[in-house]
């Protein structure tokens, strides 16, 4: 999904038409984007990735979004903070080393179907 919410818009139209000479009314452009893809991984299992950018976010930078969702696990990334955020959860049955828990901001999750 693209989008215009802002550049099109006065007064931020006739902004960049003065500041830079660019007429976003003649040949406009998006300044939102967002995709989805769902894919399989190796297991069949169904994983779903998407993004996110916005020229037209008010902050610090440019911001762009990530996120991986699967049955155990998800992983987010944002351009405008400095941490990998990474989960597992507890029904993912590897060795524990220091690579596994390093970027992980718990050691265990919680499933709704653990008895223990």
């Amino acid at each position: 999904m693209i989008a215009s919410l802002k550049w099109t818009k006065e007064p931020y139209v006739s902004n960049l038409r003065r500041d830079f000479g660019v007429d976003y009314s003649e040949t406009p452009a998006e300044d939102y984007a967002f995709t989805l893809v769902a894919y399989e991984d190796e297991d069949g299992n169904i994983v779903l990735s998407e993004a996110r950018t916005s020229w037209s976010f008010i902050g610090p930078g440019l911001r762009l979004t990530f996120e991986v969702l699967g049955p155990e696990y998800s992983v987010s990334i944002n351009t405008l903070q400095q941490e990998l955020n990474i989960f597992f959860s507890r029904n993912v049955k590897i060795p524990p080393s220091e690579e596994f828990v390093e970027k992980q901001a718990a050691e265990q999750g919680f499933n709704a179907n653990d008895t223990e």
